[in-house]
């Protein structure tokens, strides 16, 4: 065995492609970002001077890098000393061809010369190309953008080339105008009617312009620009997407802890506030540009109190707005809202100083847990994180939702067909009636006899078509409506359909586009109109989403027969369990408390209930609270925020909660995030949670039957109350008791209680019916469950 070691000489570099190879330019990069630093630290008189106080020596993006510094001799030779070196120990060589330096237009030809002597690279004028956006002074030019157009063009040029179909010229749309809008969005303001031209570009594209050749435009291109369920589709107009990025810039600039941040903060607020700072007319268009969003952002803005390093006045850390628009009459200062607390809770006194009573109440109702940070929160987004499809969503035009024009856009069926569907609902189809409408002149006849070419005689009256209808109406059991209008032919399918995505809305759709096609193979390719092939078309695409697991059964519920008739074997793959659910007693010393929330529509009438008992099964609280309209998961919450509330008034040290909803465990645990609006209500879950010992729990539904009951009750008696082992009249005329025993039994006249003999009767009559029942007895809730 033969040991080697030391050191040896490399005699080649990496292969292209080789895994290795990205990872070692970034450590070439990093000592070459380093590297500048230090040499600027060494030697500052090379820092390029700027408005700012903070000195920024370059910005490195991958291979590119844009280095700042003054143009005198001494420097550049410095600077040009500190690149051999770093050849010389990396290996890398700079591309002089490729690189330029960039001054100022009334800079001396003598000093233009002289950098160009030392450093031997080419003058390049404003404007340039950065990662994508030009970089300019001066006023918006639209030439500034001809290369960004040339971009879009080549592309599409490709595209055209392709042939593709509608429904793949739709997944490029999706992706092209949010690519190409987001290249110059950061750093520089399209012009509208630059973006007016990309859009137009797109629309001759989708429309199958090619080249110089023109075709019939059905459609504008903002008349798609909507989501599918508004009747687009799902494209959008890049006017939007870049005022998006445009607050999501000023989202970035207010909480990150950048250098971009810091190098605007220094140099255009000076100590002052964001919000507060007015844009000079010698501002950059970059600044000009975020300070007129700077509104409508800081509106989507709101602060969680952390260590309270937050403008008292000028941050919205309260709600809806913050201090100083509240209050616009008062004298505002720069304090942050630690300065208004003593001993980790608010300092009332010194609040009532300065803030009318109303507004200190509402303060002093804020949570905060100072050894954490203040954190900034998206309203428009639920995890409180910017989102930019929430974003776009709020600035984007809106229109009426229509339940059709949703269904047409379903997974069973290609984007290809759903376009046609689309086309076919607005009345977009080249059939000859159409086109005689538009000013062609050419003569009409039916594909599969003698009438005038419509869409009502070529999708739904025709001789051939007709046939096809009626055979799907007969294996499906159903008449068909007497009706010429194509979206109420639709519509009767969809309604008669049991859920989405079912083969009843599938079918209709289907008949239509195959029959499409047999109308061009007969028009264009000399064929004879053949029902019987629409027929086997429309087979053959049921049987292959189905055997590729595409179509599930649920999309066959009610028509399992017409699966059969076409040889499909749509089975259940439903395997129900049996599971036994009950409610057990805490341990010694221990209080348990179940709690649940109902909301009748989610957003609706909403309640919140909850119950605690002790180690013998004793009830020591009950309660029930109306919430108003409101989800679910507030109303989840809710009930266990007004528990613990209970729990710490009644002094209780050892709570052990359970709860039906794990989504509650994972907010308790701080394992999923929660919609911004609860945040303060979690906070104050969380400081009550750390003045007791406390465990959590997840019970299914069946057990938790009590807390259940008082949710709803709470829901359909539109009424709160606390109840501590006392009797009480329910909406159906009986009564709730509240005892040791059990809790709650809700009947008209009389409380009933099964023994254990009884118990067991009636679990062994369920496991021979298979029923789902459940027995109260002296542990609570015990449920046979179907899982």
């Amino acid at each position: 065995m033969v040991k080697v070691w030391g050191s040896f000489k490399s005699t080649r570099g990496l292969r292209q492609g080789d895994p290795l190879s990205p990872t070692l330019f970034v450590i070439a990069a990093e000592c070459l970002s380093r590297g500048l630093e230090l040499l600027y630290q060494q030697q500052p008189r090379l820092t390029f001077l700027s408005k700012s106080n903070l000195p920024i020596s370059h910005l490195a993006f991958a291979d590119d890098i844009v280095i700042f510094s003054k143009g005198t001799r001494r420097e550049l030779k410095i600077l040009m000393d500190f690149l051999k070196q770093y050849e010389q120990m990396s290996g890398q060589r700079i591309n002089r061809e490729k690189s330029s330096f960039t001054v100022d237009k009334k800079t001396p030809a003598l000093r233009v010369r002289c950098i160009q002597n030392v450093t031997g690279f080419r003058l390049k004028l404003l404007p340039i190309t950065y990662l994508g956006a030009p970089i300019f002074k001066g006023n918006k030019k639209g030439i500034l953008f001809d290369d960004l157009i040339q971009k879009i063009r080549n592309k599409i040029t490709g595209w055209e080339k392709a042939l593709l179909s509608h429904g793949r010229t739709t997944s490029t749309h999706k992706k092209c105008p949010q690519c190409d809008a987001d290249i110059p969005s950061p750093s520089a303001e399209t012009p509208k009617y630059v973006m007016e031209r990309i859009e137009r570009i797109f629309n001759k594209f989708f429309w199958g312009h090619l080249g110089d050749q023109r075709k019939l435009i059905w459609s504008s291109w903002d008349s798609i620009c909507y989501p599918t369920e508004e009747g687009g589709f799902g494209v959008r107009r890049i006017q939007d997407v870049v005022q998006s990025f445009q607050l999501k810039m000023w989202w970035r600039f207010r909480n990150q802890n950048s250098l971009w941040s810091h190098f605007l903060l220094d140099k255009y607020c000076k100590g002052s506030h964001p919000v507060t700072v007015k844009p000079s007319y010698i501002a950059s268009a970059n600044w000009k540009r975020m300070c007129r969003n700077r509104k409508e952002a800081e509106n989507h803005l709101f602060w969680s109190i952390g260590k309270g390093e937050l403008s008292f006045w000028f941050d919205n850390w309260i709600g809806d707005k913050p201090l100083y628009e509240i209050l616009p009459e008062h004298t505002w200062n720069s304090s942050p809202v630690n300065a208004y607390w003593e001993n980790n809770s608010w300092n009332n006194s010194k609040l009532q100083e300065i803030l009318p009573a109303n507004v200190v109440h509402q303060i002093s109702q804020i949570p905060f847990e100072a050894d954490t940070i203040d954190a900034p929160v998206w309203k428009l987004s639920s995890s409180g994180n910017f989102n930019m499809k929430a974003t776009w969503n709020s600035l984007r035009q809106t229109r009426t939702l229509q339940q059709l024009s949703k269904e047409i856009w379903s997974p069973l069926i290609t984007p290809t067909m759903s376009i046609f569907i689309w086309r076919l609902i607005t009345n977009k189809i080249p059939v000859d009636e159409k086109l005689q409408e538009k000013g062609f002149q050419l003569a009409s006849k039916c594909t599969c006899c003698d009438h005038t070419e419509s869409l009502r005689h070529l999708f739904i009256d025709g001789t051939g078509i007709s046939r096809v209808w009626e055979y799907f109406a007969k294996k499906l059991n159903m008449n068909l409506p007497r009706t010429d209008n194509i979206v109420l032919l639709l519509n009767y399918w969809r309604i008669s359909a049991l859920g989405a995505n079912h083969i009843r809305m599938i079918l209709p759709m289907l008949i239509l586009w195959f029959g499409w096609l047999e109308r061009n193979d007969v028009k264009h390719r000399n064929k004879k109109f053949n029902p019987e092939r629409i027929i086997w078309k429309v087979h053959q695409h049921i049987v292959t989403i189905s055997k590729t697991k595409i179509a599930k059964g649920l999309n066959w519920k009610g028509d399992r027969h017409f699966a059969k008739s076409i040889g499909l074997d749509i089975g259940s793959s439903y395997k129900p369990k049996l599971k036994i659910v009950k409610w057990t007693k805490p341990e010694a010393g221990w209080i348990k408390i179940n709690t649940d929330g109902a909301s009748k529509g989610n957003p609706g009438v909403a309640g919140a209930g909850g119950i605690a008992r002790n180690e013998e099964g004793a009830v020591i609280f009950a309660f029930y609270e109306t919430l108003g309209e409101a989800n679910n998961s507030f109303a989840e919450v809710f009930g266990l925020f007004k528990a613990l509330q209970i729990c710490q008034t009644e002094g209780l040290p050892r709570v052990w909660i359970e709860v039906d909803a794990n989504c509650i465990i994972h907010l308790i645990q701080k394992s999923a995030t929660a919609h911004w609006s609860m945040k303060h209500m979690l906070t104050h879950i969380h400081l009550m949670l750390k003045r007791v010992e406390f465990k959590i729990t997840h019970i299914y539904r069946e057990g938790n039957r009590a807390a259940d009951f008082l949710a709803n009750l709470a829901c359909s008696t539109n009424s709160s109350q606390l109840l501590r082992g006392r009797i009480f009249k329910d909406n159906s005329g009986g009564s709730l008791s509240v005892t040791v025993k059990e809790f709650p039994t809700s009947e008209p006249n009389k409380i009933t209680r099964f023994s254990g003999s009884t118990s067991i009767h009636v679990l062994l009559l369920t496991l021979i019916m298979s029923l789902i029942i459940s027995v109260e007895d002296s542990f609570g809730c015990l449920s046979w469950w179907m899982e």
